[in-house]
């Protein structure tokens, strides 16, 4: 394990990953036992979060969540108009609103912006990475140029986020990144490859990045990464599959997902099918 290879105390190391493999199956064993009403609950009230693709269904689904919380907001959209429709219905609470239109992918903007943010808004407690998009046309239908697009949206733009909000978290020692991936980032997906890689690299890097902060002595930081299956969505609405199953009610993952939130919880499958 590179961690006691390259560590100069790999005892040290070796107990710190072997406490946290057993605080994980602890955790997973509380709340699998126990309801949820019986767990306790993260505290909302208070914090600033940053939600991406805030103008979508889902993203705005979570930053009314956030806001009946009293969660201080950013959000971010590259679609200008519904982003800032989603500022204007969550700035009927009584709670800080900032939104920002936003290519994600564009790495030095989102590092501009974030350094911004410090400046005038302060330190993101909550970062839930919602923007994604899908091409559904089938893997060698798809034009080379969406397909990179896809990658650099759904994967990517994810490395610059965590990189631009993460450091702060830790020296807060408090933080909570969230990621939306898919079922399709754990089993793959006919008709939707791209999009299945994508995911599975959204989940991977969750996963990886958590053990690495663990392996470091890290553990303030609290990860949850979602897989719904398909959500009734605009995107979804493309698909010649989804016709064919049941889809999930956004308002429902929605508030799945704010409980994931608030339970720590590390890995959210949804797949009970709400008929809308």
């Amino acid at each position: 394990m590179w961690f006691i290879e390259n560590s100069k105390n790999p005892f040290i190391e070796f107990f710190l990953w072997f406490w946290y493999v057993l605080e994980s199956l602890g955790r997973a064993f509380y709340r699998n036992i126990f309801p949820s009403s019986w767990q306790s609950k993260e505290e909302l009230k208070g914090k600033r979060a940053l939600v991406t693709g805030a103008g979508g269904a889902i993203g705005r689904a979570l930053a009314l969540r956030l806001a009946k919380h009293g969660c201080n907001l950013v959000l971010w959209d590259v679609i200008e108009s519904a982003n800032t429709e989603t500022a204007r219905l969550c700035s009927k609470f009584d709670i800080k609103v900032r939104h920002d239109c936003l290519d994600i992918t564009d790495r030095k903007a989102v590092y501009s912006v974030a350094n911004d943010i410090f400046e005038n808004f302060g330190t993101i407690d909550l970062l839930i990475n919602n923007a994604g998009i899908l091409n559904p046309n089938g893997f060698l239908s798809t034009e080379d140029e969406k397909i990179d697009r896809l990658i650099e949206v759904n994967a990517k733009a994810n490395f610059w986020t965590v990189k631009a909000f993460l450091p702060k978290m830790l020296e807060q020692s408090f933080g909570h990144l969230v990621a939306i991936s898919s079922v399709a980032g754990i089993i793959g997906a006919p008709g939707l490859s791209d999009y299945t890689a994508s995911k599975f690299a959204l989940f991977g890097f969750m996963e990886a990045l958590q053990h690495e902060l663990a392996a470091n002595g890290n553990t303030d930081i609290e990860f949850t990464t979602v897989c719904p299956i398909f959500i009734r969505t605009p995107m979804i609405d493309k698909l010649k599959i989804a016709r064919q199953i049941p889809i999930l009610d956004t308002e429902y993952v929605a508030d799945r997902v704010i409980e994931a939130i608030q339970l720590r919880q590390r890995v959210l499958m949804v797949f009970n099918f709400i008929y809308h």
